[in-house]
């Protein structure tokens, strides 16, 4: 919240009465002031087994958080996936409750929610409402709660269809006794509690005083009583719980917020439940990603139309600008970037280049051409300039910044460089999707461009950017008849202006298959991260499978870990119906700057997930990793016999990674090429 404490509590006072005070509000309960735990508004009982708690301490720094005596909030940690991140500053929108709270309970930013400050005003509820209202939309039957601390949580931000909603004055106390209370004798399928007093410890005290850290302690015990009660409902065993912890901005060393320090801008995500690995840590995991990871654990279908920024945590895939994490390196000509911090690399993923041959030589090193950065080594160049708005890119970025490599003194001419994507796919295809995040902000003379180049050929102008814009691009372009290969460019030219950020880049063939007899081709990257932890990643095709700590073999020399292939779709339309056979191979698993292992490492089972009516349709055979070979050498996926081979059918595989104890820390990717005869 922003200001002073007094300023912050708006109608705290007024709100303050001895019971409460149950309010007729479009079919919801809204209780005025503390509530007891014995004159609680009624709730409707529940009925789903999948049920979600999720927790909002106000004002947390997540460094506090770990420094501090929190043994209920880290032992949520441990058992699951904690994902710090840095929030957005002004101009994009100031670091204080309204916009916070706003962006975890609807899934999109302040460009969208249009809450810039505590007053609401401009507020875009009607278009993007909380997750609970979206729930009691897609399902009138669930029971919904909200307890507030902050007014404005159950008055503003969370909407009368929630079927409880009570502000307590600014009483945490309050707040978690009825929060366990609805707990332990009701049956709600989705409660929202929010914690106030940490907040008012640093508008009091500052985040680096003992007073603050008490509050963060007293937090945790609330925090504890609630997941006690929650714990113990007698249908706990039988119930599938989500619970979630977050904050919606820091508080500085003296005190305060609003602003674009670093200690300002903490925030984090804690996530436990089913299918999430315990102990995880994510950067690519967001305030946004919360309202979405509830309503998929609830059953709630996603729509696209609802302009979500967020996505369910176990949708979020790691692109493969993010496998440049590991090699990341500290500050060069920099001053303003703290020295430990590890954030740029100019080295590019497998695939990718930058053309920097029409750079000029000199300027600030971090910056000379497209480089690779977090948002961390990227936002501590220079504040207030909008870098900190840079919300829709996750963990790694590529970003061209004209205005930081001006910085020091460089050859004549202006900044030019070029970042070139791998050759995608098409061949067969008649469409293709591009999709990548694009944050261009302009202040001073500067072009963005991209193009496409079909099979190597001369580039072609799809998409200018020339004024500030921060977004999720979808472009649709015609493939060209025989073409093989689409590359991407981004072309970024400027005089001390400002930059453009891109990430998350893909581009999906679809359309008409091959009427012909040739085979067909595609490819899948495959990578896998081994940790220091021990901790494995597979990402199939930009599609990530995220998995728990792997186990040791009953030899206790080896480690294995598994996932699953992106499913490959075969549709056959040749009057002459021969038949078809899907094929497989994997090359060697190479490391970003060190030796890879062997492709054989690689199993997997094959499987029909879908065959069209009058099909004869049969998967491969199972290829053990580390056996034979594996699926370096080719293995056909599934076959359909002649005369039954017309039609669609889907195949997949379960994927299997079998390698030594003594495999080096790193990320490794692999190609496996998919063919259609």
């Amino acid at each position: 919240m922003y200001g002073s404490t007094r300023a912050k509590r708006g109608l705290a006072a007024a709100a303050v009465v001895a019971v409460t005070v149950p309010l007729a509000l479009a079919g919801a309960a809204l209780a005025a002031g503390p509530a007891s735990a014995d004159g609680l508004p009624p709730l409707p009982g529940g009925t789903k087994k999948t049920k979600t708690l999720v927790i909002g301490i106000d004002g947390l720094r997540f460094d506090k958080l770990q420094s501090g005596d929190a043994p209920n909030l880290k032992a949520l940690m441990a058992g699951g996936v904690t994902a710090p991140s840095n929030l957005y500053a002004q101009p994009f929108a100031p670091t204080v409750s309204g916009p916070g709270w706003s962006s975890i309970a609807t899934g999109v930013w302040p460009d969208k929610h249009g809450v810039h400050d505590n007053s609401f005003a401009g507020s875009q509820y009607d278009k993007y409402p909380d997750f609970a209202t979206r729930l009691e939309t897609a399902q009138p039957a669930a029971s919904t709660l909200v307890v507030g601390a902050w007014e404005p949580i159950s008055t503003k931000i969370f909407s009368p269809k929630v079927d409880v909603r009570i502000p307590t004055g600014e009483n945490d106390d309050v707040a978690a006794d009825d929060t366990a209370q609805y707990l332990s004798t009701g049956n709600p399928d989705v409660a929202f509690l929010h914690l106030d007093a940490v907040d008012d410890a640093g508008h009091g005290k500052g985040g680096a005083s003992p007073e603050y850290a008490k509050a963060v302690q007293e937090a945790d015990t609330r925090v504890g009583k609630v997941l006690s009660a929650l714990r113990a409902r007698p249908t706990y065993a039988q119930e599938d719980w989500l619970i979630m912890v977050t904050a919606d901005h820091g508080h500085t060393d003296s005190g305060g917020h609003g602003g674009d320090s670093p200690q300002e801008r903490q925030t984090f995500v804690i996530a436990n439940g089913a299918g999430l690995p315990a102990g995880s840590v994510r950067y690519d995991v967001r305030l946004v990603d919360i309202a979405p990871t509830v309503l998929k654990h609830e059953g709630v279908r996603i729509d696209p139309a609802w302009g979500l920024d967020g996505q369910p945590i176990d949708e979020i895939k790691p692109d493969a600008f993010d496998s440049l994490r590991p090699i990341l390196s500290e500050r060069v000509d920099e001053t303003g970037i703290p020295a430990g911090i590890k954030g740029f690399t100019h080295t590019t993923p497998q695939g990718w280049s930058i053309d920097n041959s029409a750079m000029p030589a000199g300027g600030v090193t971090e910056w000379r051409g497209w480089s690779f950065a977090t948002d961390e080594f990227f936002t501590h160049t220079e504040s207030g300039q909008a870098r900190e708005g840079n919300v829709r890119s996750r963990n790694v970025f590529a970003v061209a910044d004209s205005d930081e490599w001006d910085d020091k003194a460089h050859a004549a001419g202006q900044f030019d460089s070029t970042l070139v994507s791998p050759a995608y796919p098409v061949e067969g295809k008649t469409k293709a999707e591009l999709s990548y995040v694009s944050d261009y902000q302009v202040d001073g003379p500067q072009t963005g461009d991209v193009y496409v180049s079909w099979d190597g050929g001369a580039a072609k102008l799809v998409k200018s950017y020339r004024t500030n814009t921060n977004q999720v691009e979808r472009l649709t372009l015609d493939v060209p008849a025989g073409a093989k290969t689409a590359q991407i460019r981004f072309r970024y030219t400027g005089t001390n202006s400002r930059f453009w950020a891109v990430d998350q880049v893909s581009l999906t063939a679809s359309g008409a298959g091959n009427p012909g007899g040739d085979p067909l081709s595609g490819t899948e990257v495959i990578t896998t991260t081994v940790k220091n932890s021990g901790a494995l990643t597979m990402t199939v095709n930009g599609g990530t499978v995220t998995l728990p700590s792997p186990e040791l073999t009953a030899s206790g020399d080896r480690l294995v870990t598994s996932g699953a292939l992106n499913t490959v779709q075969v549709t056959d339309l040749r009057a002459a119906d021969p038949g078809w056979n899907v094929s497989g191979q994997v090359t060697d698993f190479a490391a970003d700057g060190g030796a890879g292992f062997d492709g054989s490492a690689l199993g997997w089972t094959p499987k029909v997930v879908k065959a069209g009516d009058g099909q004869q349709v049969t998967a491969g055979q199972p290829v053990a990793p580390a056996t034979d070979g594996g699926v370096k050498t080719a293995r056909t996926l599934g076959q359909a016999v002649a005369g039954h081979g017309r039609g669609t059918a889907v195949l997949g595989a379960d994927l299997g990674l079998n390698l030594p104890t003594t495999t080096a820390p790193g990320t490794y990717s692999a190609t496996l090429t998919v063919t259609a005869i």
